[in-house]
């Protein structure tokens, strides 16, 4: 397999920085359908890679800066270490705060007020 090009990292970030790729990414177990999706997104730009490729490559991009992120007390820059790092952390940070939102939202104080105890998990 042929080393992945930077256009073609970028354009994977651009096409995972999409809204409704992300929430599919983060609520489905069975990604292949998803990352099917995105190859075939990358092919409309001109890029052929297989979804198997696609996944591999996210979850690389993924782990690298998770592991970053885990050593934030080194003394190294991680924008140094990764290339990609500004655009990771910016879809990164994205998909938490969209998390805390939703979580948020569906739990609310305002929510549990007018629940049955018994749906609010009490009894």
């Amino acid at each position: 397999m042929e080393r992945t090009s930077d256009q073609e990292v970028r354009a994977l970030i651009r096409v995972w920085s999409d809204e409704r790729v992300r929430r599919q990414l983060e609520s489905s177990t069975r990604k292949r359908d998803v990352f099917t999706q995105i190859s075939n997104r990358l092919m409309q730009q001109g890029i052929e890679r297989d979804w198997k490729q696609c996944h591999t490559k996210y979850k690389n991009l993924k782990y690298l800066y998770r592991s970053l992120q885990k050593g934030k007390t080194d003394e190294a820059d991680p924008k140094r270490l990764m290339r990609y790092y500004g655009e990771v952390d910016a879809i990164m940070n994205l998909s938490e705060a969209e998390e805390r939102r939703c979580c948020s939202e569906s739990v609310s104080p305002v929510h549990l007020a007018k629940m049955p105890p018994e749906e609010q998990g009490m009894k």
